[in-house]
């Protein structure tokens, strides 16, 4: 485990060694909060920690290893058997009834859809449902939080600090500077610049309780 003042100094070093010239303004405005949240995170402690959407973004924008911004390193994904696999939950402070214990997974069902790193893979709780209603307040999704290119269209976790959000997402091939489509398509979906979004990864299942036990 590595202490707050370990990632803010890891930031600001980070920052330092950044070949174009950046700051704390910028930085903030692009991972969609006001002009002065990394300063104040920095140098008042607020907020105490920055959410895991936040710095899975800083380490991208800062060219930082995944996980270099964690404050937690979790012994999980670990196999429990040959045969099946830990997924943590993501800290957030918005789970309802959180901390979640791990939940666990089998094996064969990554190797099915493909899925060769679990250790990227982290559960998350919904915040509130979706336009399209695909998924629910309180629904419980599986994420790849080292995907986050959405060329390729999907449904993503999106950190808004109070809530998890689930969202389409539709960016355009053809140009690295296509704004990215909030929606299922672009007609009834709308623009919004790609750094403006803290995505936390791509959702690749979704569990919703659909009766209650007797």
């Amino acid at each position: 485990m590595i202490t707050e003042n370990t990632i803010k100094k890891r930031i600001v070093d980070a920052i330092e060694r950044q070949p174009v010239k950046t700051n704390l303004k910028q930085l903030s405005l692009m991972v969609g909060r006001n002009h002065a949240y990394l300063h104040q995170y920095l140098n008042r402690g607020s907020p105490r920690t920055l959410p895991e959407g936040i710095r899975h973004r800083l380490e991208q924008l800062l060219h930082l290893d995944p996980g270099e911004l964690s404050s937690i390193r979790h012994e999980y994904p670990m196999p429990v058997s040959d045969d099946a696999v830990a997924i943590p939950f993501l800290e957030h402070g918005s789970h309802k009834g959180g901390p979640f214990k791990p939940w666990f997974f089998p094996r064969p069902l990554f190797d099915q859809f493909g899925i060769r790193d679990p250790n990227q893979l982290k559960l998350a709780q919904s915040g509130d449902t979706s336009p399209d209603q695909m998924i629910n307040a309180g629904d419980m999704v599986l994420m790849d939080c080292a995907d986050h290119d959405a060329t390729m269209a999907g449904f993503f976790a999106i950190d808004m600090g109070a809530i998890i959000r689930i969202r389409y997402l539709e960016k355009a091939p053809s140009s690295a500077d296509a704004p990215l489509i909030m929606g299922h398509d672009h007609v009834n979906g709308y623009s919004i610049k790609d750094d403006s979004i803290p995505i936390i990864g791509r959702v690749l299942f979704h569990f919703r309780m659909i009766g209650r036990p007797s």
